[in-house]
């Protein structure tokens, strides 16, 4: 009898134990307090902690001490309702605001009986947590939406530059096939180069549009920055006028950046440009680079990014700022502040979709008058820079006489690009889908030298038509052209090592280079 005795004490001490860490570790002031006086009775850790009393001084202090007398009258108010057995006036015993030892807390009383005495429970709950969190949710909510929004503007803008520079291929094409056969004196020759002039500025908007929305193809390689930056100091000095101060700030100890030469020019000079636009007064332009190292508290700020070692590369401008609105659609295409015919609105767009291809980040710091600052975050790279590549410039086409299966399904190119390698001289088997390709490589008398494909195709794509004919031409050599591509030749973006690659819109010359370059 007395062992059970003693195991239900322990029990029972054990259990009032936990009741009362609990109690202890909740976040919000809960108070007792013995009515109608309001006699201190005992309080959680959390109230003695934010209130400012000890454990000790529980017994020594009444409710209106602590929590003062606005919010002591309601309550006391309220308790005089619930012995008189009237409706109380709060709902739930839910009293409006009040700001306690210098916080705003909502009160929240019940009453309870213990024998003879009336006791008031009193939580006070703290508004400037609840709001914070609140806005945390809501800045989490807007992040999310503007990512799914670029997300979805990237994905169409991907899907018209493809329709885009398809046409765009046959446009120039047939320009440079019929500029072959007329004599340089014809006026027809100048009318046609305007409208080739043409096309090359809506081949740069897709070039922009394919940035912006990642889908751009690119063949990075490790570059230096201050290199890069360096080599275009004199054409930005030129380009922002003589009334715009320049200032190169390069670190000499600043690491490498794996990214397309070109790409890192174009974000400069977008930039650039961006910045001279801002100041029609004139001012002063900064660029900086250096290496820095970002730690966990800084990418709280810094959004999009993981702690490590990186090469920033700061613009920063005198100019006329942006508001906080203007700031969050910049990255938007085609939003622009200037005046119609200003701009088109994809030079910051297409900084924003090449900094993210190559795995870095944005972040924009502007005021109203006070002047605007892109840092650009790149991941650095431990690596000596690689031999950049040299482009052909020499506009000859060379000619062969090899077989080349062609294999696109827009008709337009196809009818065009057909005409162009039949007159430098290669046979040409031209097919229209990959089903087509496969007849041609099994019926076809002889060697297959070059498989020239489109990647993005209704039915087989461009990857599985070049593995298909490989089992019947083992030997063969695929060269790829798309104006814009899925993950199927390239990892977001891209290219893979081994792939020969062309974009649209391509001229005949360019074709002409790189098949040579291929096949010799």
């Amino acid at each position: 009898m007395r062992k059970s005795y003693y195991s239900e004490s322990r029990y029972r001490l054990a259990q009032l134990n936990r009741f009362r860490t609990l109690l202890d570790k909740a976040h919000d002031c809960i108070l007792f307090a013995m009515m109608p006086k309001g006699k201190l009775a005992d309080a959680n850790a959390t109230a003695m902690k934010r209130l400012g009393f000890s454990f000790e001084q529980n017994h020594e202090l009444s409710l209106r001490e602590v929590i003062g007398q606005e919010a002591f009258n309601d309550i006391a108010q309220q308790f005089s309702e619930h012995q008189k057995g009237e409706p109380s006036l709060s709902p739930a015993g839910a009293f409006h605001h009040y700001v306690i030892k210098g916080t705003d807390f909502e009160v929240t009383v019940s009453f309870d009986q213990i024998e003879n005495d009336v006791y008031a429970v009193v939580v006070l709950h703290d508004i400037c947590k609840r709001l914070t969190a609140e806005n945390e949710k809501k800045k989490l909510e807007e992040q999310l939406q503007q990512s799914q929004k670029m997300e979805a503007i990237g994905q169409l803008a991907g899907g018209i530059a493809h329709d885009f520079n398809n046409l765009l291929t046959g446009i120039t094409g047939n320009i440079a096939l019929t500029l072959m056969d007329l004599d340089a004196q014809d006026p027809l020759c100048e009318m046609l180069k305007e409208i080739q002039s043409a096309a090359d500025r809506a081949s740069n908007l897709t070039r922009q549009l394919l940035a912006f929305s990642r889908k751009q193809i690119v063949q990075p390689i490790v570059i230096s920055p201050n290199t890069i930056a360096s080599d275009l100091e004199k054409m930005l000095a030129r380009l922002i006028g003589e009334d715009i101060r320049l200032t190169l700030r390069l670190d000499e100890t600043v690491g490498n950046i794996k990214i397309d030469p070109g790409q890192f020019e174009q974000v400069i000079v977008n930039l650039v440009v961006n910045a001279r636009d801002a100041m029609p007064n004139g001012g002063h332009l900064s660029i900086s680079i250096r290496n820095v190292r970002l730690e966990p508290e800084n990418c709280v700020t810094i959004k999009n990014i993981e702690a490590g070692f990186y090469v920033m590369v700061a613009v920063n401008d005198t100019g006329c700022g942006m508001s906080k609105e203007t700031r969050t659609h910049i990255f938007e295409p085609f939003f622009t502040t200037k005046p119609k015919f200003k701009g088109t609105g994809l030079g910051l767009s297409t900084v924003y979709g090449i900094v993210n291809q190559n795995g870095g980040c944005v972040n924009v710091y502007s005021e109203p008058g006070i002047g605007t600052t892109f840092k650009l975050y790149f991941p650095l790279i431990e690596k000596a820079p690689d031999k950049e590549r040299t482009f052909e410039q020499n506009e000859m086409m060379p000619q062969g006489h090899e077989t080349i299966l062609y294999v696109e399904d827009e008709d337009l190119v196809r009818k065009m690009t057909t005409k162009i390698l039949r007159k430098l001289g290669y046979k040409v088997l031209s097919a229209e889908n990959g089903s087509m390709a496969l007849m041609h490589a099994q019926k076809f008398d002889g060697i297959i030298d070059l498989l020239v494909t489109d990647v993005i195709m209704p039915g087989m794509n461009g990857r599985e038509v070049s593995e298909a004919v490989q089992t019947y031409n083992p030997k063969i050599r695929t060269l790829f052209t798309s104006g814009y591509t899925e993950d199927i030749i390239v990892h977001h973006g891209v290219l893979d090592e081994d792939v020969q690659f062309i974009a649209k819109p391509y001229t005949p010359g360019s074709l002409a280079r790189k098949i040579r370059s291929i096949l010799e």
